[in-house]
C-alpha cells in the first residue's frame, strides 16, 4: 500500500469483513426461521393418536349403526368419551356376534 493512500487498504479490509459476516448472518437468519417455525411445523403433524379397534353387534338403543355408517347410542357416546379422556380415539365396526367371540 502507497503511503499517500491510506484509504484503499481500509476499504479492502472491510470488504472482506463483509464477506465474511454474510455467511453467520445467513445462519443465523436461518437458525431464527426454523426455531420460529417450529411451533406451526409440529401443530401441523400432531403426534399420531392411539386409536382403539372396537368391535360391536346391534343391540339398540344402547348401540347400534345410523344411516351413515356411524356407531350411536348410549354405549357408543360413553365409550368415545372414556377413550378420549384416556387419550385415546375410537374406530367402531360393526360385526356378528360370532367375529366378535372368535377375535
Amino acid at each position: 500500500m502507497a503511503h499517500g493512500q491510506p484509504g484503499i487498504g481500509c476499504a479492502c479490509l472491510l470488504e472482506q469483513r463483509k464477506a465474511a459476516i454474510d455467511p453467520l448472518k445467513a445462519f443465523i437468519y436461518l437458525a431464527l426461521a426454523s426455531l420460529l417455525g417450529l411451533p406451526a411445523a409440529v401443530l401441523a403433524n400432531p403426534v399420531s393418536q392411539r386409536v382403539l379397534n372396537v368391535g360391536y353387534y346391534e343391540f339398540a338403543p344402547a348401540i347400534y349403526t345410523d344411516a351413515h355408517g356411524m356407531a350411536r347410542g348410549e354405549l357408543a357416546e360413553l365409550t368415545r368419551r372414556v377413550a378420549r379422556q384416556a387419550g385415546y380415539g375410537v374406530r367402531f365396526r360393526g360385526l356378528p356376534g360370532a367375529r366378535l367371540y372368535a377375535a
